[in-house]
């Protein structure tokens, strides 16, 4: 018979937590703002700034869960900002370009990294990559319910 565990925190302390994450979100959120980046276009450029190869409008609408006209107009917004630009992905194509970081875009991530390496290093032996793969686990849980 398998031994039931009792829940080590409880539903408002749960709620808390979640609310203090939700906190720090906000305020990478409105950092991004600062810079003149919203939400939707910071989901849509994620992508690339992890991986600089670039991406298809339909490979970056399939990563996000949106469609493609969304992609397609945010993009565009991210160009007349200088963000990001359309590559040719061959020389004998016209029709077929990926999505990659412009110089601006490119200057934008670099500016963040010190950030980003700041915020890591808090992180840095308290949170190991197999927590965070658990609790993007839960996370998928508490929003699939």
């Amino acid at each position: 018979m398998k031994k039931e565990l009792r829940p080590r925190y409880s539903p408002d302390e749960v709620i808390i937590k979640l609310k203090k994450v939700i906190k720090l979100i906000e305020k990478m959120q409105d950092d991004m703002k600062d810079d003149g980046i919203t939400h939707a276009q910071a989901r849509v450029i994620f992508p690339i700034i992890r991986d600089e190869r670039g991406f298809t409008i339909q490979e970056l609408a399939n990563i996000g869960g949106v469609t493609k006209g969304l992609v397609s107009r945010t993009i565009s917004d991210l160009e007349k900002k200088g963000i990001v630009e359309r590559e040719k992905k061959s020389a004998d194509q016209d029709r077929n370009f990926k999505i990659v970081l412009a110089k601006k875009g490119l200057d934008f991530v670099e500016s963040k990294k010190t950030q980003m390496q700041e915020v890591s290093s808090k992180w840095s032996g308290k949170i190991t990559h197999e927590d965070l793969e658990t609790f993007m686990r839960v996370l998928d849980a508490f929003t699939e319910m």
